[in-house]
Order: structure tokens, then C-alpha cells, then sequence
């Protein structure tokens, strides 16, 4: 009985080991040292053939991970599928863990220290630490949400060969702030519109309510001065490489008019708006407790129209 066993053991760990090398994807461990501490990550490739084009996944606003996973409301896993559509493309893909998040929390040490040029500087490091190793000709910076206006800071110090802003905002960050909380009650905007402005004029608000505490407790506060004081359809006018803005039609975080205020300001970007498409990159209607149960959803697969809308673009630039 106990050879049955070990053989059967033995003939089950053929076939799982057997099973894994038929994967199309390979990932690996990356890390990057940075000034200060050193951020974690996943470097995904074909296992067949060379990828010639790397795309960076840029993580959006908040305790978002390399996996596009937050905390427990959040569990998607769109960064992770993202991420291996395009390898199954035949494009390599790098996703990490921003600073203070996953395996980077350690890079990470007061949040009062944190700015948005830091997160800005730090995809700077990633950029050229790729171009240092010489893998890959080509570098495009896929941002998502917040992680759209991180990597159009950086794209515009660092050269890429292409930005894609997915579900990224036209305007700056508090102006979309209280267009998110105009379904609050009223003394929730009226507070969040006192404390915006305190913040804007460089003093701080020591005390903030509980229903705020989340987005506006005093240590935060020195990040989203310097995150206010971007305007996103400013900068992206100053950008020399393509740009493709693609927004879902059915997010209730990012609508589509901040896309449209992005192509406005930069008339040579594609702007494609898929349907049914909500924050998350999944496929949702408009209704917001039915759009939100598939934040926490990580078997829901992407969005069918999110792949034919990105292929066409990177194909464009990993031919030149």
C-alpha cells in the first residue's frame, strides 16, 4: 500500500510539474532599489519567442497592488489579467507593488514623508533600470486610474515609446474627488470642499471628520497637496510619444467627459470608449451596487473589448 502511494504521489507531481511547463506565460521576481528602500514586483514574458515591447502596468490611487487587488473591498485581479492577456499577445509585462504597498511596504516608512512626485520618481526608476538592462526596445506605461497621471509625470521626464491612460481622470485630483461625493449628504461636501481648499492654500487640517478620515486624515495630507497640484490636461499637451485614452463607459469613478477632456487638450491621441467597462476593467452596468460587486470579484474576466482596444496601439508602436 505504501509504494501505491508513492506512486501515485510521484505520478500526480509529473503531472502537475508537466502541466506548468506547458504554460504559456513565465513569470519572475523583479526588484528595483530606489533612494529610499526597494520596490517589488512581477515580470511576466513569453515562454516561447523574445518580446521585443514591455509594458508597465502603473497601479492606481490607494493600497493598490501589482495584481490590482486593494485591501478586501477590492480583489479584481485586473492587473493580473491584464497582465497575461497581454503576454498570451506576445508582449512582456512588468507589474509591481508601489511604494508603501505588498512586498514594497518596506520602502515605506512615514506616510507624512509620501508626495506624488516620489510615486512619479520612483516609475522614473523603473524606466530607466529597464533601459540600464537592455531587454527590451521598447517601453510603454499602461496606467491605470491615478497610476494614469504617475506615468504621464514620468513619461515626461523619462522617454517611453508609448502611454496608455486607462480610466485615467482629465482633471486634477480634487476636482475629482468632489465629483465622486456629490451623492453624499451635504455637510460631507461642504466639509470636503473646506478641507480642499485648507489643503490647497499649504496649511493643514488637524482634525477631519470619520466619514473622512479615509481620504483626508492629516498624514495624508502633504500627498494629496502635491497629487491637487497636477492637472493632468495640462500635461498630457507636453507629451512627444503616442498616446492612446481609454475609458469604460459604465465607471463610476472615472467617466468618460475626463477622456474626453484629456483628447481635447492633446487632439493626436486615439481615444476609444468601450462599453460596459467600469473601473475595474470588468464588464458592469451603471447601477452602482451591482457595478461594485465585481470589484471583489477575481474570477470575472476582463472586459471582452479592453484587448482589441490596447493590441492594435502597442502593435502599431513594437512594429516601428
Amino acid at each position: 500500500m505504501m509504494h501505491i502511494r508513492i506512486s501515485l504521489f510521484a505520478f500526480l507531481l509529473l503531472c502537475s510539474s508537466a502541466f506548468a511547463q506547458k504554460s504559456p506565460i513565465k513569470e519572475r521576481n523583479w526588484r528595483q532599489a530606489t533612494g529610499q528602500g526597494r520596490l517589488f514586483g512581477t515580470l511576466a514574458v513569453p515562454r516561447e519567442g523574445k518580446a521585443n515591447t514591455l509594458c508597465i502596468i502603473v497601479p492606481g490611487s490607494g493600497p493598490t497592488n501589482r495584481n490590482g487587488n486593494s485591501g478586501v473591498f477590492v480583489y479584481a485581479n485586473s492587473y493580473k489579467m491584464l497582465s497575461d492577456s497581454l503576454v498570451m499577445n506576445g508582449y512582456a509585462v512588468l507589474r509591481y507593488d508601489k511604494r508603501g504597498v505588498g512586498e514594497s511596504v518596506y520602502a515605506f516608512t512615514n506616510e507624512t514623508e509620501l508626495t506624488f512626485p516620489l510615486y512619479c520618481e520612483d516609475l522614473g526608476q523603473v524606466i530607466r533600470g529597464q533601459r540600464r538592462d537592455g531587454h527590451f526596445s521598447k517601453i510603454v506605461l499602461i496606467g491605470h486610474s491615478e497610476g494614469s497621471t504617475v506615468s504621464l509625470m514620468a513619461a515626461l521626464k523619462d522617454t517611453v515609446d508609448g502611454f496608455v491612460s486607462l480610466c485615467g481622470p482629465g482633471r486634477s485630483a480634487d476636482s475629482l474627488i468632489l465629483t465622486q461625493l456629490r451623492t453624499q449628504p451635504l455637510k460631507v461636501r461642504e466639509e470636503a470642499e473646506m478641507i480642499i481648499r485648507t489643503i490647497n492654500n499649504g496649511e493643514s487640517m488637524p482634525r477631519v471628520s470619520e466619514s473622512l478620515q479615509s481620504l483626508f486624515r492629516p498624514s495624508i495630507q502633504p500627498y494629496l497637496r502635491s497629487w491637487f497640484a497636477v492637472k493632468p490636461y495640462v500635461e498630457i499637451a507636453k507629451l512627444s510619444c503616442p498616446v492612446l485614452i481609454v475609458q469604460g463607459n459604465t465607471d463610476i469613478q472615472v467617466a468618460v467627459s475626463e477622456g474626453e477632456r484629456l483628447k481635447a487638450a492633446r487632439p493626436s491621441a486615439e481615444l476609444i470608449t468601450i462599453d460596459q467597462m467600469n473601473h475595474v476593467l470588468k464588464t458592469a452596468p451603471e447601477d452602482g451596487p451591482r457595478n461594485i460587486r465585481t470589484y471583489g470579484d477575481p474570477y470575472m474576466p476582463l472586459n471582452k473589448g479592453l484587448m482589441p482596444a490596447l493590441l492594435p496601439f502597442l502593435k502599431n508602436i513594437s512594429s516601428k
